[in-house]
This record gives C-alpha cells, sequence and structure tokens, in this order.
C-alpha cells in the first residue's frame, strides 16, 4: 500500500516485484501461490478528477510480472459493492485475479 504525489512510477512496480520474489524465496512457494497487489493512492494530493491515468507503460509492466495495480478510488468502489452485495466473494476474487490495472 502506498500514498505518493507522483503518478505510478516504473519503480513502484519493480519494488513490488522485488517484494514478490522475496517472499517466494522466503517462504518456499511457487510464483503460482502468490500475486503482486500494489494499492496506491497516485498524485494523493491532487483532487481524484483532476489526476493523470496510469501510464501504459507502468500498466504493462505489472501485467508481465502478474501484478495487479489498484488505486484507492477503486478499492474504495469494489469493497463498497462487495458490502452492498452488488459483488459476491467469486467476483471479487476474479478482480483481483486480473494483472495490470484494475479498471472495475
Amino acid at each position: 500500500i502506498k500514498g505518493t504525489t507522483s503518478n505510478v512510477r516504473r519503480d513502484h512496480v519493480s519494488q513490488l516485484e522485488h517484494h514478490v520474489q522475496n517472499y517466494i524465496e522466503q517462504n518456499n512457494v511457487t510464483e503460482k501461490e502468490v500475486k503482486g497487489l500494489l494499492i496506491i493512492n497516485p498524485m494523493r494530493t491532487t483532487c481524484p478528477k483532476d489526476r493523470h491515468e496510469v501510464h501504459e507503460h507502468q500498466i504493462n509492466l505489472a501485467a508481465r510480472y502478474g501484478s495487479l495495480i489498484i488505486l484507492t478510488e477503486t478499492l474504495l468502489q469494489l469493497l463498497s459493492d462487495k458490502y452492498d452485495k452488488k459483488l459476491n466473494r467469486d467476483q471479487l476474487l476474479q478482480e483481483l485475479s486480473k494483472t495490470g490495472l484494475l479498471n472495475y
């Protein structure tokens, strides 16, 4: 989970992959058993409607690593729909199994 005044950067996604690889090595699990989730509040000092889109390079890098970038606004909407019973457990897990940028 990260809050930053910049947009999602390459080093944010690379740092996530580093943490995933460390977890795999330290816990003797396979890559299929671990999912990298970058929950991020980019440009946190900027009003959400004025924020820039996440750049395609970062989205593609996350997808290549098998990771998922989740913006905090998206996470809040996802959880709100889960608690309001508009989304069930299986649907939630399906969303979280995606790679790249979660568009919900």
